[in-house]
């Protein structure tokens, strides 16, 4: 997703001391680097994690959040994610719903929508637009 609604924390890029740009390879070793990938692979494959979640500006931008926090960073709790943060990134979306409903006097919405059945599992899906 592009995660429009949520707000953005900063650059995408990792800079050191006079705002000169890093590349992987002047941060790590190809040891580190290698080692890091295998965390990363390991992560993925044992949660089922779709290899196109790689392509996502999202989990891209939780990396580079992640880098320029430095060590010691862990991740919430599955208990602080499933409440706190999914409760602040609801009113985050609310917020952003409003916002575009308020465009609509002006610039109007049109909502599209398609319905269609699987037939081999048996599932209804609804397509909204």
């Amino acid at each position: 997703g592009s995660g429009a609604y949520l707000g953005s924390s900063g650059s995408n890029s990792l800079t050191k001391e006079g705002g000169q740009h890093q590349t992987i390879s002047n941060i790590f070793t190809k040891k580190e680097k290698d080692n890091i990938d295998r965390h990363h692979f390991k992560a993925m494959a044992m949660n089922n994690l779709p290899f196109n979640l790689l392509r996502s500006n999202d989990f891209k931008n939780f990396v580079v959040a992640i880098s320029q926090h430095g060590p010691g960073f862990f991740p919430p709790s599955s208990e602080t994610t499933r409440r706190r943060i999914l409760d602040d990134a609801r009113k985050e979306f609310e917020a952003y719903i409003e916002e575009t409903k308020s465009t609509w006097a002006q610039y109007g919405c049109t909502i599209m929508s398609g319905i269609w059945k699987d037939t081999i599992r048996s599932r209804s899906y609804i397509n909204l637009l």
